[in-house]
């Protein structure tokens, strides 16, 4: 029953990211029919400011309540939080639209006003993992892409599509599921001042950890946009939207992941044969998503992206590349997350990120958006190597607990 209850949580787990996936795969798939590749690429940056407050808010509040083994408390401390953070990001993309060109200006404010909501509906998703209640997590999603589908039908109906448009659909199926969320709990976010200062300690080292690692994924379409142009961004996000089902996978079922690996027997040889399967499980999947795409019709490529479906096809191997990088560096992080121990984790994305960016970067002088991918990739690889022999040292040690459990014991 136990094995059952576990695989059910995976379940619902990915199963509400791959609602969340479709939701973003819809945005970039109706932008692409709709706009430009120039403004796609408009787009790209607009996305990549919202995952960048998200991965903040994950890291100050989402993992926090996972590693401390909070997610049973009271939630409107952490939800309070989540819309503070969230009102700061707002803020950032203010300054941001305010930068940006006449065309772009009210993409960034749009998404700068829905970002506190956002965030909220993101932590909701976590406090209801962390309570089991996988579900309840996936039903948010359900409420996102549904109520993004009915307002993008009404749209098309009513007007022509532009870029803002649908942007706004998107949003405010997120919007409306941060309100149900809300509901659901029955509480009124405050506190989230207090909340976030008494964990301040365990969540800088998760935010050293996003914000080295998001900070640099999230900037590669800034680079690409300033060195190669917004052109390659935009085919940079929209190849990232066609592997969808790997970041299905890899996102949506990290925090059941942990959840279950602490549940394994208590013993190194066992948490090294989970993990093992966890490994080779992630790169089945980018393989299998990889040959998916690669042999993509051209037809039904140019049908889901339009004119920015060439550029992204040629990005697909330098992505498989990334993506199977990407894969093998969560699991060690699943690994010292179970076993609570984020400052090892934060450690080696801290040595991670400035290689990452400076090969990034050079790749994109270099090769373009492909060679920005396969620089990203090189340091994803140093930074999984570094985490992998912390890890392995706290497994053969046998001397490591998860919170709230028994050390592990000697095989």
């Amino acid at each position: 029953m136990r094995a059952l209850g576990r695989h059910g949580e995976l379940g619902w787990s990915a199963g509400g990211q791959v609602l969340s996936a479709l939701s973003n795969a819809l945005l970039v798939v109706i932008a692409a029919q709709s706009t430009s590749p120039a403004q796609l690429g408009t787009l790209a940056l607009v996305i990549a400011l919202y995952r960048l407050t998200v991965a903040i808010t994950r890291a100050l509040v989402a993992e926090p309540l996972i590693a401390l083994d909070e997610a049973g408390g009271s939630p409107a401390g952490a939800l309070h939080a989540a819309a503070l953070i969230g009102v700061v990001g707002g803020l950032v993309c203010l300054g941001a639209g305010m930068l940006a060109g006449p065309g772009a200006q009210t993409s960034f404010l749009i998404v700068a006003g829905c970002l506190p909501a956002l965030c909220v509906q993101d932590v909701a998703r976590y406090l209801s993992v962390g309570r089991g209640r996988a579900a309840r997590a996936a039903t948010l999603d359900a409420v996102w892409i549904g109520v993004q589908l009915v307002c993008s039908v009404a749209v098309a109906a009513l007007t022509e599509i532009t870029l803002e448009l649908a942007i706004a659909t998107w949003l405010i199926g997120g919007v409306v599921a941060a309100l149900v969320a809300l509901a659901t709990f029955g509480v009124r976010p405050t506190g989230g001042r207090r909340w976030l200062a008494t964990r301040a300690g365990t969540a800088s080292q998760f935010l050293v950890e996003y914000g080295a690692i998001h900070g640099v994924v999230q900037g590669a379409y800034l680079l690409v946009a300033t060195i190669v142009s917004t052109a390659a961004a935009g085919a940079m996000r929209s190849i990232e939207t066609l592997f969808g089902p790997y970041s299905v996978v890899l996102l949506g079922t990290r925090p059941a992941l942990v959840r279950s690996l602490r549940s394994t027997p208590r013993s190194p040889a066992a948490w090294t044969r989970g993990l093992r399967r966890i490994g080779m499980g992630l790169l089945a999947v980018v393989a299998a998503t990889a040959a998916m795409v690669l042999v993509l019709p051209d037809s039904l490529g140019e049908l889901l992206l339009g004119d920015t479906w060439s550029s992204a096809r040629d990005l697909a191997p330098a992505y498989a590349t990334y993506a199977a990088a990407v894969a093998l560096s969560g699991v060690p992080m699943v690994g010292l997350r179970a076993i609570g121990e984020p400052r090892d984790l934060a450690r080696a994305r801290l040595l991670e990120a400035p290689l990452a960016l400076g090969l990034l970067t050079g790749g994109a002088v270099l090769f373009e958006a492909a060679g920005a991918l396969l620089g990203l990739a090189l340091g994803s690889v140093v930074g999984t190597a570094l985490a992998w022999r912390s890890l392995r040292r706290h497994l053969a040690g046998g001397s490591v607990s998860a919170p709230g459990r028994a050390p592990l014991e000697p095989s």
